[in-house]
């Protein structure tokens, strides 16, 4: 079952939520030099620990970091334009959404 984690277009924002069974703390941040929002995902009951994760459409946000305990998590453009997100749309427009291990 795909989860969508729940984002606003504030310029930053700090929230915990749980991903196959381990919780996580996120930070995710408006940068106004690259005009993109940035995360990191931080494990509070396991030991991994992501920093400086762009949010950009059409990969794999935690493919190239090989943790075997997390699934997948993607941005999904929903007007289907496939653009990297904008500070207005991030929520909206733009979701960020996570496969569990136990579904790929």
């Amino acid at each position: 079952m795909i989860l969508e984690i729940p984002l606003t277009n504030d310029s930053a924002s700090t929230f915990q939520i749980t991903l196959d069974g381990n919780d996580y703390r996120f930070d995710v941040r408006w940068n106004g030099i690259d005009q993109a929002y940035y995360f990191d995902m931080i494990g509070i009951t396991v030991g991994i620990e992501l920093y400086g994760l762009k949010l950009v459409s059409g990969i794999n946000l935690l493919g190239p970091h090989g943790f075997r305990e997390l699934g997948e998590m993607y941005i999904a453009d929903f007007e289907d334009k496939q653009t990297d997100t904008d500070q207005d749309g991030l929520g909206d427009r733009y979701k960020l959404l996570y496969i569990p291990r136990e579904d790929l």
